[in-house]
This record gives structure tokens, C-alpha cells and sequence, in this order.
């Protein structure tokens, strides 16, 4: 395994090849109705929402702030394959399907944090993770998946982001990115389990989320990781019977 300091991930462009999504969705085109962007804002914070039809969709931070975190939501039951930071934008991509239906794309924003780093680990295999430099504390991190595998976990554990991906004889390519810096003040990282096709869980008062992750078992796919308010929700694909799902908070104070 490879681990190296953050540059824009060549690997989404294989992805989205091999999905036969061309990388130019990635822009920001005249929005359909009920699509387009939205940025909300929390003191020096910003949450910029982005909403396509599309199966890849993309958030883009504004000038002056810098990415920290960053979330997915579909509709329609289609997998997660990525949820990662590439430069200044969050990128989601779901498994294809025609046509296309509602995504959005999360992008947590906020000043530049001392010591900010972001690290890319890729391995052939079903899991892959990313380790923040000694010194350093994890504050965020995502996950990229090629050949259609939707993502089991994409989380933070102690001071690694981890990334499961569905399992194969053969693994495929997957990627983890560890948003690393200086440990913020007030830094807290809260879970919550349950058995359950969605679970959620909040910072606690006095603290804003920075980022979220989720886990489950049983080899459900992601369907949702996302912000919102202070609270992290999870969705997974349903079965009758569930099984335990985790969703993760990364908090820190206002």
C-alpha cells in the first residue's frame, strides 16, 4: 500500500470511465427544476449544497474557504460508489442507472485549519484506508470505489479513514482520503449503533459537525452519508431484517 500528500484523484476519472459517466457532468450545467445549489451559512462555515439529475454530482466550496468535509444523499435505492474530496469539490457518484435520478452532493467549508493535509492511500482489494501524519489529527476523509462496488463503510477510525467496498474474488481499485490537521479545539468523534436500516447521530450542544461517516454490516450498501444540522444520517439498503449500522460524528466547538 501507497500513501502520498493529496493531489486531484486520476482515479475518479477511471471511475466514472469505467461507469461510462463522462467527466464533464462534473460541471454545474443550467439546473432542471428543483436542482441547482445552495450554500447555508454558519458564522465563518459554509454548507454548500449541490442537487443534478445525474448519477455523479459535485460541490464545490467558495473562494476563500477550504474543504473539510462533504456528504452524499440519492434517491431510488442506487448504491454509493464514491463520496471524496477532489480539491475544492465533494464528488458523489452512485451507481448508474438510465435515466438518472435526484443526487446531492454535500461540501463542508470553512477557514483554512493549521496544518491541513489531505492523504490518498489506494490498494487492489476490498478495504483500503488512509493514515493522518503523526502529529495530526483526522478530521474528515472519504472514500472512491471503479467497477460498480458500492461502498459498505466510509468512516473514521482512531486516526485512519477506512473504506470497505462490496467484496469480489477479485478485488478492484479503492481509494481512502484522510483530511488531516492540527487537532481542533473541542475535537470530539461520536457514534451511535442500531439495529436498523438507518441510523443517525448529533454532535453534542456547542459543537458543530466538520464530518461523518457510516459502517454496517451484513454487506449493505450505502445509500446515504450526509450532514444534516449537526447530525450525521446514514441510509443503507434495506433488508427485511436488519442488521447493525453505525453512523459516525466529527465534531469540534463553535
Amino acid at each position: 500500500m501507497s500513501a502520498r500528500t493529496y493531489a486531484p484523484m486520476a482515479i475518479i476519472g477511471a471511475a466514472l470511465a469505467l461507469t461510462g459517466v463522462a467527466t464533464a457532468q462534473l460541471k454545474i450545467k443550467k439546473p432542471s427544476p428543483g436542482t441547482g445549489t445552495e450554500i447555508k451559512k454558519d458564522g465563518a462555515f459554509r454548507l454548500v449544497k449541490t442537487t443534478k439529475i445525474a448519477n455523479v454530482v459535485a460541490a464545490t466550496c467558495p473562494s476563500k474557504t477550504t474543504l473539510i468535509g462533504g456528504g452524499c444523499q440519492g434517491v431510488g435505492g442506487d448504491a454509493l460508489l464514491t463520496s471524496a474530496p477532489q480539491g475544492a469539490s465533494w464528488i458523489c457518484q452512485f451507481a448508474p442507472r438510465s435515466p438518472a435520478l435526484r443526487k446531492t452532493a454535500f461540501a463542508i467549508c470553512g477557514p483554512r485549519p493549521g496544518g491541513y493535509q489531505v492523504v490518498a492511500s489506494a490498494r487492489e482489494a476490498n478495504v483500503a484506508w488512509a493514515d493522518c501524519p503523526s502529529g495530526k489529527t483526522l478530521i474528515g476523509g472519504g472514500c472512491n470505489t471503479v467497477g460498480g462496488d458500492g461502498l459498505l463503510a466510509s468512516r473514521p477510525v482512531g486516526n485512519t479513514w477506512t473504506c470497505q467496498g462490496k467484496p469480489r474474488p477479485t478485488p478492484l481499485r479503492k481509494e481512502a482520503e484522510a483530511i488531516c490537521a492540527d487537532r481542533p479545539a473541542g475535537y470530539q468523534v461520536v457514534t451511535a449503533s442500531r439495529t436498523a436500516n438507518v441510523v443517525s447521530v448529533s454532535c453534542p450542544a456547542g459543537k458543530r459537525l466538520i464530518d461523518g461517516g457510516c459502517h454496517g454490516t451484513g454487506g449493505d450498501a450505502i445509500l446515504v452519508s450526509m450532514p444534516r444540522n449537526d447530525t450525521w444520517l446514514c441510509t443503507f439498503k434495506p433488508r427485511a431484517t436488519p442488521m447493525s449500522k453505525t453512523a459516525t460524528a466529527v465534531c469540534v466547538s463553535r
